[in-house]
């Protein structure tokens, strides 16, 4: 019965034993995308010490530790009683020197449980819990334990630490001449020292027993002997590199391995490092002092080059704070998201006329940066050069509620409700970080996608929704292009070709953050530039300050990059482009004095005729307007049409329209819009299509004045063409409304049915 009850007891506690390293923290190693070393952590009792599991210690590593230290190890029961019995005797008996017999199992119980073992109760207390390890461990966790916790000099413990700091390389890239180097130093540490003149003597001497006793068994290894009689760069732990602090402050605590692989570029990120410092010290006249930039390749994700601070050891500016990662107010950064949403909600189109007025939000009325409004302006233009006015109007009509959850949405911390910050959130009260800003611009160049942004080099991407719709983000990255950069300079890429950038600065309330942030081809780039004292300066204004550093780092990232920064695709064919009026991006009518052409949204952009330019015809001798046309006695002359509101503030700026004269006594308007006005000849409304088959003619007969026709399908513009010229179109199942319109005005209407074949 105690037999039995013995076993299982034994058997219970082997099944559930404790990690033999459980008690023990370690360090962690951050690399570079290229796998060279950025940064070594120490554990939390200070030591350099890097757990690698053992199948990823190379087996020479392993064997040279066993030929020198324990070459029975996989014989032995923990303990070589032939080995402690010469040793008992020539220390205790004779006298004569003291002499180890530890094994590799005595080694690490010596380790592992912190004991004495100059005495001889140490000794045995060694031994029995050498055999307490072997009873409930496999060889392979003894091993593992010991390579991971050998004393190495200095404060390092372990092969994985000590190859990371005396080599500079990972253990797994050790050659046999290093690994025969570690394999030596941990019998006599503090005197094998490699780093010192005395102590790599002594090491090497060492060293050269030890590779001939591992020719014996491995003969094909004597070309190796050439280089141990070179003697190779040997590092000490002050030589650790230091590099991308914030980048490992920011990931160490979500990380559990020992081994981090980041996804920085090192080229990259030293480029930016050394231009982000050059410009700040230029600027510190103006007393700006710090900048945070982030690069994140958007077809990858991966963050490419991040830095928190121009110096992270400098107290004066706080240079430990991490730029990227903290919160601050996002000025206009967030306005085209706005722009976003009113696109998709089928608000406006790029060149749709808004009106920069005086405007009343409640009890508040707003002002631009400039203290001016601009009155009629297309909206691309409304949005690159940040009109406040036009940006919290269409905030209102594409509701507050659906921007904050569509910023919710992208992972942005620590937002309040639509309420609580009101009309303002769209002109920069909200509080992001140039990471969750990085992230929302990277969803454009995503077709609307949102995705998970790492700074690991091997985490998969995560798809986390939808905030736009791909012809939304497509027309926004164009609408974006606009805007010039900081010196009007063009970016060229390798084969001579401009590089399209769509970007947008801002400068928060009471001028404490400038950003600039901006898409080309693959990449995002995120640029904040201020003092991290949240003290106020009129000199942090986005185009100016980030704007300015934007364009530099631009140009050399597109210069070091080999690739061809293309702009967008087309997502599908519901994205067209179309000609506008220019004046007020309506369909033009045969007055507009110039066209221009933009990208259109099929079945979202809103579509209207111009009507600014409109005929009046004038009595050639009294020189009021006409009654009705009489050939030689009256003129046809265009005049300017503008709403009340905006023809106001032309006049505050001294520019005024002729006013058509008034009409002569006694007219009589006639409506002429019903006169000529367009027939629809196809599709009939008695003829049923079926959608399976070729795509639908539209055809219509027009009055000899007219030069185009437009055609709205259930109210959504579809197509444009000239009066003998057919439309072809694609229309889903059911009863369709069916209108042309003619560019003076006049439409016709009509349905027609399609079917499934």
């Amino acid at each position: 019965m105690v037999v039995c009850l013995f076993l299982i007891g034994f058997l219970g506690f082997k099944k559930n034993r404790p990690n033999l390293l459980k008690d023990y923290t370690f360090s962690k190693s951050f690399f570079f995308k290229d796998n060279t070393l950025a940064r070594f952590t120490t554990s939390y009792d200070d030591k350099y010490r890097l757990f690698i599991p053992l199948k990823e210690i190379p087996k020479e590593m392993q064997q040279a530790v066993i030929l020198y230290e324990d070459k029975y190890f996989y014989k032995h029961f923990g303990v070589n009683f032939i080995s402690v019995g010469r040793a008992f005797v020539e220390t205790y008996l004779k006298k004569s020197r003291r002499i180890g017999a530890s094994t590799i199992t005595m080694q690490t119980a010596r380790i592992l449980f912190n004991l004495d073992t100059k005495t001889l109760s140490g000794k045995i207390k060694q031994i029995l819990y050498a055999f307490y390890l072997e009873i409930f461990y496999s060889k392979e966790e003894i091993l593992e334990a010991y390579l991971n916790t050998a004393p190495y000099g200095y404060n390092i413990e372990g092969v994985g630490a000590a190859s990371l700091i005396y080599f500079h390389k990972r253990v797994q890239d050790l050659v046999l001449s290093e690994e025969l180097t570690l394999a030596v130093i941990p019998q006599n540490p503090n005197a094998r020292k490699p780093t010192t003149q005395t102590g790599y003597q002594k090491m090497a001497s060492v060293r050269q027993k030890l590779f001939e006793n591992w020719l014996k068994k491995h003969p094909q290894d004597k070309n190796q002997e050439t280089f141990l009689n070179i003697k190779t760069a040997i590092y000490t732990p002050s030589d650790l590199p230091f590099y991308i602090p914030h980048v490992v402050d920011f990931l160490n605590p979500s990380v559990y391995e020992t081994e981090i692989f980041t996804s920085i570029d090192p080229s990259m990120q030293k480029k930016i490092e050394k231009i982000t410092r050059n410009f700040i010290n230029k600027k510190s006249s103006l007393n700006l002092n710090n900048a945070a930039v982030l690069l994140v390749n958007t077809k990858t994700m991966q963050v490419e080059a991040a830095l928190g601070s121009v110096n992270f050891f400098d107290n004066a500016i706080l240079g430990q704070v991490n730029g990227f990662a903290s919160q601050r107010m996002s000025g206009s950064t967030l306005k085209p998201f706005i722009y976003g949403l009113a696109l998709d909600k089928g608000l406006i189109h790029p060149l749709t006329l808004l009106k920069d007025t005086p405007h009343y939000f409640g009890v508040y009325a707003p002002e631009n940066s400039d203290n001016q409004f601009l009155g009629p302006v297309l909206a691309k233009y409304a949005l690159i050069n940040s009109r406040n006015i036009p940006a919290m109007d269409l905030g209102v009509k594409v509701g507050l509620d659906n921007y904050i959850n569509l910023l919710k949405k992208a992972g942005v911390r620590n937002l309040k409700s639509a309420e609580h910050y009101g009309i303002s959130s769209v002109i920069g009260s909200i509080n992001i970080s140039l990471l969750e800003l990085v992230k929302l611009y990277s969803a454009i160049s995503n077709g609307g996608t949102l995705k998970n942004i790492s700074f690991l080099k091997e985490e998969p991407i995560k798809e986390e929704g939808e905030i736009l719709s791909k012809e939304a983000s497509f027309v926004l990255f164009d609408m974006l292009s606009y805007n010039p950069l900081f010196n009007n300079k063009k970016i060229y890429n390798y084969q001579g070709e401009q590089v399209k950038v769509a970007w947008k600065t801002g400068t928060s309330f009471a001028f404490k953050d400038a950003w600039a942030i901006g898409n080309f081809g693959d990449y995002v780039l995120g640029v904040w530039v201020g003092n991290f004292d949240g003290k106020s300066n009129n000199n942090i204004f986005g185009r100016v300050a980030a704007g300015e550093l934007f364009e530099n780092l631009l140009e050399v990232i597109v210069k070091e990059t080999k690739a061809d920064f293309k702009p967008p695709i087309y997502p599908n064919k519901n994205v067209v482009k179309t000609t506008f009026c220019a004046i007020d991006g309506g369909l033009p009518n045969k007055y507009c004095p110039s066209l221009t052409e933009d990208y259109f949204i099929l079945g979202k952009s809103p579509i209207k005729m111009s009507n600014i330019f409109r005929p009046v015809l004038i009595n050639k001798k009294t020189g009021l307007r006409a009654c009705f046309e009489e050939e030689g006695k009256t003129y046809s002359r265009i005049y300017e049409f503008w709403p009340s509101d905006l023809e106001a503030l032309f006049n505050q700026a001294k520019i005024y329209h002729l006013k058509p004269p008034v009409y002569e006594e006694g007219c009589e308007i006639k409506d002429t819009k019903k006169d000529n006005k367009p027939e629809i000849l196809t599709p009939k409304p008695d003829i049923t299509y079926y959608s399976s088959s070729e795509d639908i003619a539209l055809r219509a007969s027009a009055g000899a004045d007219a030069s185009n026709l437009y055609w709205f399908v259930d109210d959504s513009f579809v197509c444009s063409s000239k009066p003998k010229e057919p439309c072809f179109i694609s229309a889903e199942p059911g009863k369709h409304k069916l209108v042309v319109l003619d560019d003076l005005d006049r439409y016709g209407i009509s349905s027609f049915n399609v079917s499934v074949k």
